[in-house]
């Protein structure tokens, strides 16, 4: 349902905005820089196994997420998975009207595409009250998932997110094998990412289900999704965070952004069977923290 959603929106609409000679701002005043998910892959936002379906050239799909602060705080939208009362949903009417109801341009904020921009068209809520939209896209071709901001100007280029060769990835592997609560045969195919965040060397474990696109369903089914991140000590592995829930809580990088006050954050997107969601990490006094999780739905 929610990705018929995303992939419904005509080429002929996107153009038509694209046109327009404003694209408008939020008719209130807003809490901060809008912050967008962005991917060409289907299920990097609408979560599920792997289809291998991508957008067209020139086409991503955008999802508004959070506001973030120039001094990086971050605060979530009226539209969010955790919503349950009628006052919320009011709230989340009402953000439809101002906000998702007119065009936006983002500019891509992630090491990946940074500087690449989007020209997005107006957005409704669908089912479960989801949003988001296939916007006109131009600049550096993004993969998987990326970020993008509605004010580029408080955001620097940040470190990339770095893939572990295979020359390194059976010492790494081995490391990680002995520190995580999981025996070593079920953690076959989990990708590893180098990171850095306010300064500190990091790296990111992930088994998510686009990991297992060419799998059979009978196959990914009695996969154990992955998420952790940890740093290497030497030849092992410090296990900083291991995500809990590991048979329906989907959660798969998106990229990283710097603000220009040097405040840097990694990025996620999470699905399970009944929700969808955003997480931000960070380092803070050399400690890693969660800073945000929202934005998305619910049923």
């Amino acid at each position: 349902m929610r990705t018929a959603l995303l992939r419904g929106v005509l080429l002929a609409a996107i153009a038509a905005c694209a046109a327009a000679p404003v694209w408008a701002a939020a008719a209130a005043p807003s809490p901060g820089i809008m912050i967008t998910a962005v991917s060409r892959n289907e299920s990097v936002l609408a979560g599920g196994i792997s289809t291998g379906q991508w957008t067209p050239d020139g086409l991503a799909v955008v999802e508004p997420m959070a506001w973030l602060s120039p001094s990086g705080q971050w605060t979530d939208l009226p539209c969010n998975y955790r919503w349950v009362t009628d006052a919320d949903l009011g709230l989340c009417k009402a953000f439809a009207q101002s906000y998702l109801a007119a065009p936006h341009a983002y500019t891509m904020v992630s090491a990946a595409g940074f500087g690449g921009t989007l020209l997005a068209p107006p957005m409704e809520l669908g089912n479960c009250d989801s949003f988001g939209t296939t916007a006109a896209y131009t600049g550096v071709v993004v993969e998987d998932g990326a970020v993008a901001a509605s004010d580029p100007g408080q955001f620097l280029s940040p470190p990339a997110l770095v893939p572990e060769t295979n020359a390194g990835y059976g010492a790494l592997f081995r490391a990680f094998a002995v520190a995580v609560p999981m025996p070593a045969t079920r953690l076959l195919g989990v990708r590893f990412f180098h990171l850095t965040l306010d300064g500190q060397a990091l790296v990111v474990a992930q088994r998510s289900f686009l990991d297992f696109a060419n799998a059979g369903p009978s196959d990914a089914s009695t996969v154990r999704l992955i998420f952790a991140i940890g740093e290497m000590q030497g030849r092992h592995f410090h296990l900083l965070f291991w995500k809990q829930n590991e048979t329906e809580e989907n959660e798969q990088v998106l990229g990283t952004v710097r603000l220009r006050n040097g405040a840097q954050f990694l990025l996620t997107s999470v699905n399970t069977p009944e929700a969808q969601f955003f997480r931000a990490y960070t380092v803070r006094d050399g400690q890693l923290r969660l800073v945000f999780q929202g934005g998305g739905y619910s049923c």
